[in-house]
């Protein structure tokens, strides 16, 4: 049986966390397609996006996207702006169950807080942060939803979105 699981969401949702989480807990295998894009270029998702700009870096995203969904049993941490593409949202709703991990901004802010190579926040004070992620967050939630065939809180600890996530794939 072929499980390819999707996970989509605002930068700071948990993506790469519960889907190591949620792999590990399944047998199956993690993909981030951000280390994707990492691993083919030889830099950080920072510093192709400083390169090559985020036209660029979007580029390169679709390339590991579509590697990724290449692969059989995994589960696939996608980058937070990918599936403001719609050739994405459609490829991603074709080949997977696609969990869309909600978190509200200010735990996003609590995640993110301290943590460099985040493009769209390094370089801001804590008042310009608020406003990015609250203008891209309802920006892209609409893109989120539409990818979606599951919406999971990712407020709640760790282990309760793991299990609500494998719950909900009928995984456990």
């Amino acid at each position: 049986m072929t499980h390819r699981i999707a996970l989509v969401g605002f930068m700071g949702s948990g993506k790469t966390t519960v889907g190591r989480a949620v792999a590990r807990r399944t047998g199956l295998r993690f993909v981030d397609t951000d280390e994707l894009v990492e691993g083919s270029t030889g830099a950080t998702v920072a510093a192709v996006f400083a390169r090559a700009g985020e036209a660029g870096f979007r580029a390169l995203e679709r390339q590991a996207i579509e590697r990724a969904l290449a692969e059989d049993c995994c589960v696939i941490a996608v980058g937070g702006g990918a599936v403001c593409d719609r050739t994405i949202r459609r490829a991603l709703r074709n080949t997977c169950k696609v969990v869309f991990l909600s978190a509200s901004v200010d735990a996003i802010l609590a995640r993110t807080r301290g943590v460099s190579g985040r493009p769209l926040l390094d370089g801001i004070d804590e008042r310009e942060r608020r406003f990015v992620v609250e203008d891209l967050l309802y920006d892209r939630t609409p893109f989120y939803q539409d990818a979606r065939d599951i919406l999971v809180d990712a407020d709640a600890e760790l282990e309760q979105v793991v299990d609500s996530v494998i719950a909900r794939l009928g995984l456990a």
